[in-house]
C-alpha cells in the first residue's frame, strides 16, 4: 500500500505547497524507488508499478534534474531483477546481455514514441 501511495503523491501536479516543494517530493520518491529495487525485497507486481510509474513520469517530464532522476529509475530497473544474483550460479553471459539489449531496445522504442 505504501508503494502504491508514493505513486499516487509522485504521480500528482501538486505534491506540495510550492514547485519546488513538489520537486523535492518526487525526487525522494524516486530515490526511494531506487532504493527498493536495489533491495531485491520486492514482489513481482510491485516492481512492475514502479517500473510503469518510471516509464509514464519519464514521457512528461519538464524538468531536466526529475528527468535524470527518472531515467535513473527506469535503467536501475531494467538491471534489477526480481530475485539478488547469485554469485555462484554458472549463468551464460551472452544471455544476460541480450537480455538487457533487449530491454534498452524496448526501452528506447518507448520513448521514442512517447508510450508507456
Amino acid at each position: 500500500q505504501a508503494i502504491e501511495i508514493a505513486i499516487i503523491i509522485g504521480s500528482s501536479k501538486e505534491g506540495g505547497s510550492s514547485k519546488e516543494n513538489s520537486l523535492i517530493l518526487q525526487c525522494a520518491i524516486i530515490r526511494g524507488f531506487m532504493q527498493l529495487l536495489f533491495s531485491y525485497s520486492l514482489a513481482h507486481n510491485l516492481r512492475e508499478l514502479i517500473i510503469s510509474f518510471a516509464l509514464s513520469k519519464l514521457t512528461m517530464n519538464e524538468n531536466p534534474i526529475q528527468f535524470i532522476l527518472t531515467m535513473n529509475l527506469v535503467i536501475t530497473s531494467m538491471y534489477t531483477g526480481d530475485s539478488a544474483p547469485n554469485p555462484n550460479a554458472n549463468t551464460d553471459k551472452t544471455y544476460v546481455y541480450l537480455t538487457n539489449v533487449e530491454k534498452a531496445k524496448l526501452f528506447l522504442a518507448k520513448l521514442k514514441s512517447g508510450t508507456t
